[in-house]
């Protein structure tokens, strides 16, 4: 099977809402318990269908490092993207939907990266 088919519905239904949505409920049960999720595209789509205190506990996640977002990119900075340019745009929209729809400062995100 290919990760990506051509239908984006697929693999988020397929895995990636099921990892998330158990995550989250572990990373609250438990403060002891970190995770580090690199990737906002699919986030986004998760991010969005959540209850408003779903998000809000989400965002705490985050600010507190237990749920770490490293470089804050819609997608990680490998070989899909290939220019400069693509580069600062996907920083740019991952920072963006950080700060307004999630309310987190994109400054105060995990520090490492790859």
């Amino acid at each position: 099977m290919d990760m990506y088919d051509g239908n984006q519905n697929s693999y988020y239904l397929g895995g990636v809402d099921d990892v998330l949505t158990t995550v989250v409920k572990a990373l609250e049960e438990n403060p002891e318990r970190t995770f580090t999720y690199a990737e906002l595209t699919y986030f986004k789509i998760w991010f969005y269908k959540q209850i408003p205190q779903k998000r809000e506990s989400v965002k705490k996640l985050i600010e507190s490092g237990q749920l770490g977002i490293p470089n804050g990119g819609m997608s990680a900075p490998d070989e899909t993207i290939i220019g400069y340019d693509q580069f600062l745009d996907n920083f740019m929209a991952g920072h963006r939907f950080l700060t307004e729809e999630v309310g987190v400062d994109p400054s105060k995100l995990t520090k490492t990266t790859w």
